[in-house]
């Protein structure tokens, strides 16, 4: 297995594969394995070599054929470039000390239409109360319990509790 990890760090500048006159360093190796976990794809390290390694490779059957000269592929370049230096510029003088903390994260969690929807369910005995959670345990849909319902003075119709905000 390939292994670049030491006390827990990356050895970033660390070559692990060179292809023609392009190294691939453990740290852009470790760039992409994160980039895939964060998108829900887990693969071994050494798949993820194999794929930077043809990408090396197929870059450089495109220098060869000349597409690095290429106007549209220049101008693709170009504004990848620019997209790449001002995200940076972002993350290192912007986003670098910004840490939101509970009280922000919570206001702006509620910005939204925080709503809680109800519905309180009596039964007459212990083991209806039982059978009611068994069934919806195994399964089953609130609905099969809902004739039980016993309607109460502080209840809408049909059991449902009125609708209560975040704050209460």
């Amino acid at each position: 297995m390939l292994q670049i990890v030491l006390g827990g760090m990356v050895l970033s500048g660390v070559v692990v594969a060179r292809v023609g006159d392009e190294s691939i360093a453990a740290g852009a190796l470790a760039e992409r394995i994160a980039g895939e976990r964060a998108g829900g794809l887990e693969r071994e390290p050494e798949a993820v070599l194999d794929v930077l390694i043809g990408e090396a490779l197929l870059a450089q059957e495109g220098y060869r054929q000349g597409l690095d000269r290429d106007a549209e592929v220049v101008a693709r370049l170009a504004a990848e470039r620019r997209r790449v230096a001002a995200d940076e510029l972002l993350e290192r003088q912007l986003y670098a000390g910004l840490s939101p903390g509970d009280a922000m994260l919570r206001e702006l969690y509620h910005q939204g239409a925080d709503e809680v929807r109800l519905e309180r369910v009596v039964f007459a005995t212990r083991a209806e109360t039982q059978a009611a959670i068994d069934r919806l345990k195994g399964g089953g849909a609130v609905e099969s319990i809902r004739p039980r319902i016993t309607p109460n003075s502080n209840e809408s119709p049909a059991g449902l509790i009125p609708p209560l905000e975040s704050n209460q």
